[in-house]
């Protein structure tokens, strides 16, 4: 039987890249099933334990499920005390608990809401983040994951839009990159990044990057880009003086 934990003053709940739980800046380790219902809490916060129960054992009984979640929760309070927030019919983390995702979609949250108030770079550097519980295929983690992700974008594309409208482009640009590493074949993401460009004066970047969506488009939907970003860079895949624009060339193999 492991040693009980001291009592904390300080405790953090890691999921981004991976699991893990700090307490007074150690990494301390829980098992599989504790983790389970730790990242549930930090991710949905306060839940009835049946609810905590058929979500986290969906397959077993109601009696095996509840048995199942009390095991893990006398493991917790025995290896973390001070970490669960426990009532009669509810479990939560207790509030002085941090959970780096939660701390990553509140800041997504109040960029995406004023983008002009926020330094381009820093921000795309904050939201520039590890996968949520890799290797963990849960459908609530499914879920989780893709909404965490659609935060971080949506921020993103704020910065990228409030930057070019601002006279930006080159923020504008690394804003919109930094959306697409998230949401690759998004058209208005794409789009921003093409302007961004067209507006510094890349004009070959932005019809490399015209070319390379396009591509990816026909391989990976079966579809070509809108007419809305493929006028934008018409005037520039046919000159007069020099012929058309080269394309990019595939790499060697």
């Amino acid at each position: 039987m492991a040693s009980r934990v001291p009592e904390a003053t300080e405790q953090a709940v890691q999921l981004l890249d991976w699991w893990d739980l700090h307490i007074d800046d150690r990494s301390n380790g829980l098992g599989r099933r504790e983790q389970r219902l730790v990242a549930l809490l930090a991710l949905t916060g306060r839940r009835s334990r049946l609810q905590l129960a058929g979500t986290l054992w969906p397959e077993s009984s109601e009696h095996h499920a509840m048995s199942s979640l009390r095991a893990a929760v006398w493991h917790t309070r025995h290896e973390a005390p001070g970490l669960l927030s426990a009532h009669q019919s509810t479990l939560a983390l207790a509030a002085h608990v941090t959970v780096d995702v939660a701390q990553l979609s509140g800041h997504a949250t109040r960029v995406a809401a004023s983008p002009e108030s926020h330094d381009v770079a820093d921000a795309v550097a904050t939201l520039d983040v590890g996968e949520l519980l890799p290797g963990w295929y849960d459908d609530w983690v499914l879920f989780e994951r893709e909404r965490f992700q659609h935060l971080r974008f949506r921020a993103l594309e704020a910065l990228a839009r409030s930057s070019l409208a601002g006279g930006r482009p080159q923020e504008a640009a690394l804003a919109a990159r930094a959306a697409l590493w998230i949401e690759p074949l998004h058209e208005g993401a794409n789009l921003l990044l093409v302007r961004a460009c067209l507006a510094s004066g890349s004009t070959v970047e932005a019809v490399r990057h015209f070319h390379a969506y396009r591509r990816q488009l026909e391989r990976d939907l079966g579809i070509r880009p809108s007419g809305t970003i493929a006028e934008l860079v018409r005037p520039l895949l046919v000159s007069p003086r020099r012929g058309p624009l080269p394309a990019p060339q595939r790499a060697r193999r």
